[in-house]
């Protein structure tokens, strides 16, 4: 019997021996462990010994001393490493403890609800955040059923239907669901679930763990958002980089008159007015470099043919596609300037006719009285002298009546220039283009005047790179139009000075100049020199007469041969006047009509165009 024992003990102490090895790889604590292996190892000594003893039949004072000895020192080792043991799995449990208060400080820190329900719907944990928003302390809400206590009953079957079928399916797939929530005070909150199942180590469903994030704010933020969309007087939306409408309030609809399907259709830059689309597009690109685009100004194509004036601040949303439009119709504001604008040149028009009646008025008595003047002296003098005395006088009449018949040209001139400008703006003035050298027509207008021009101490030269250039042209009209510009060519230029006449030809048109070196035009009145009724110099004691009318018949009569004049001009150095004529013929060649034309009743035009010099 005693041999089975010390057989047993020796194995159950082997077995020992074997864990407490198999402990130390565990632990990694191999102090504590190794001493109950030695205590271990040693007592399997022992019986060894004891066994070998009784085998031999000698068992002696001597072992009993030397295995008690043994024993003593295995009970010590065993007491030492029983203690380290103690400690080593009361550290465990310490930090099992830490973890598991960790876990409940994590979960009690966060700002969605966390709650664990089981298949029943129990509520088998909940944090505080879910306490808080519910109204309720944790054990209110422990153990109570979730779908009947804290659902409305609008949302008992939906959400009890969802939260079923995930049970029964095990998925371990996570779940997204919104509903309402009853708090203890009976108010409802909006929150948007994350789910997903819990199993247990079979694979087998034992609850759900449900996260929470209470969305009633932003939810009432957006509808307050949507509700400033919808109802804002300005027009408000939300575009893409790409030029589309993603979102747009009903103001865009009723300010222009298309349908939302139609505005979101296509890019908006599409229904800017053509002149602005280019500007539109490079805006686009702008926005998409993050730049803001405020206080832009521009016309909108309206669904009836229309234009509207919008105002747009665009921004960009930081780093996405995302453009914020807001408008404005500013149509009314733009009609109302444009007819302020109007106004104020009709009060501007109002003053330069008035200047320009009063210029008349000088105009027209001037020549009249010296008529009238020549006339009561030659008269005086025909009374005053007797028959053989008239004979003497021819002389003087003839220079009496040189000044009665320019100043009849000068009233001519007036009249004529009158009457054709109120024919220009009624729309009754016509031209009667033929086939004509344009270089011919501007040379004999040149020598035709030359011996005027050179008799005033001024110096007149042609020139030109071609010797023959066929246009389309009214020949009588070109005529008045170059008599015009060397008039004021020669009123603007002292004695000494030089006046150049140029034909230049170019693929698709012919440029003429009539330049002087002359006393210039100052810089701000370059740009209104064409206009009705304007003079440089307004006194009445200028140096040359003239109505300021000239010069707007000059450009009306280019642009009626669908050409354009300007002017280049520097103060103390001189002008220069440039036409362009487009290369346009008509249907009959009759260039010999046309010169005919020009050269009949030349020496009166030029003596009408140069009268008030």
């Amino acid at each position: 019997m005693i041999y089975i024992i010390i057989y047993a003990s020796i194995i159950l102490q082997l077995t020992a021996t074997l864990i407490a090895i198999l402990l130390i790889k565990i632990t990694k604590k191999k102090f504590y462990w190794s001493l109950l292996v030695l205590a271990m190892g040693l007592q399997v000594v022992r019986r060894g010994s004891l066994l070998y003893e009784l085998t031999l039949g000698n068992i002696m004072a001597s072992c009993i001393t030397i295995s008690e000895i043994i024993g003593l020192i295995v009970s010590i080792l065993m007491v030492v490493s029983l203690i380290g043991i103690k400690k080593i799995f009361t550290n465990m449990r310490k930090k099992i403890a830490k973890h598991e208060n960790a876990n409940q400080l994590f979960l009690n820190i966060v700002g969605v609800i966390v709650v664990i329900i089981d298949k029943n719907g129990t509520v088998k944990m909940v944090n505080k955040a879910g306490c808080n928003i519910l109204g309720y302390n944790e054990e209110e809400i422990y153990e109570k059923n979730w779908f009947d206590n804290f659902l409305p009953s609008y949302e008992l079957n939906n959400v009890r239907r969802i939260f079923d079928e995930y049970m029964m399916s095990g998925s371990c797939e996570s779940f997204q669901n919104r509903n309402y929530i009853i708090c203890k005070d009976g108010s409802e909150r909006d929150v948007l679930w994350n789910n997903t199942v819990i199993q247990d180590k079979n694979g087998n469903v034992t609850s759900m763990l449900a996260t929470g994030q209470d969305v009633t704010e932003r939810r009432r933020t957006r509808e307050e958002i949507e509700l400033y969309f919808n109802t804002a007087i300005n027009l408000m939306g939300i575009a893409g980089t790409d030029g589309y409408f993603r979102r747009i309030n009903p103001e865009w609809i009723r300010v222009l008159g298309w349908t939302k399907e139609e505005l979101m259709s296509k890019p908006y830059v599409e229904y800017v007015h053509p002149d602005y689309r280019e500007k539109a597009k490079k805006q686009l690109i702008e926005l998409a470099s993050g730049s803001d685009i405020l206080g832009y100004e521009c016309k909108f194509i309206c669904k009836d043919g229309n234009y509207k004036w919008i105002e747009s601040n665009l921004r960009k949303l930081y780093d996405s596609d995302i453009v914020i439009i807001s408008a404005q119709d500013i149509t009314l504001r733009k009609e109302i300037e444009i007819m302020n604008v109007e106004l104020e040149k009709s009060k501007q028009m109002e003053i330069i006719k008035s200047e320009f009646f009063a210029n008349i008025s000088h105009e027209l008595r001037t020549p009249l009285n010296i008529i009238l003047s020549a006339l009561q002296v030659e008269e005086n003098d025909k009374d005053d002298k007797d028959d053989n005395e008239l004979c003497n006088e021819c002389v003087h009449q003839t220079s009496y009546h040189k000044i009665i018949k320019q100043n009849t040209y000068r009233l001519l001139k007036l009249v004529n220039n009158i009457v054709d400008l109120t024919k220009m703006d009624l729309g009754y003035f016509d031209i009667h283009k033929q086939n004509c050298n344009i270089v011919n027509i501007v040379e004999e207008i040149t020598l035709s005047t030359s011996q005027y021009v050179e008799g005033r101490g001024i110096t007149l030269e042609f020139d030109t790179d071609i010797e023959e250039r066929i246009i389309a042209c009214d020949p009588d009209k070109i005529e008045r139009i170059l008599l015009n510009l060397l008039s004021n060519a020669v009123k603007f230029t002292e004695p000494g000075g030089n006046i150049w006449i140029n034909v230049h030809a170019r693929e698709d048109k012919t440029i003429i100049s009539v330049k002087d070196n002359g006393i210039g035009i100052e810089k701000e009145k370059i740009n209104i020199i064409f206009e009705k009724f304007i003079q440089v110099d307004k006194s009445l004691t200028r140096r040359c007469e003239g109505s300021g009318i000239g010069l707007s018949i000059v450009k009306l009569l280019v642009e009626m041969h669908k050409g354009k004049i300007y002017v280049k001009s520097e103060l103390g150095k001189g002008s220069e006047f440039i036409i362009e004529l487009p290369m346009d013929l008509c249907d009959k060649i009759n260039e010999e009509e046309c010169r005919t034309e020009v050269i009949n009743s030349k020496k009166q035009k030029i003596n009408t165009e140069f009268s008030d010099i």
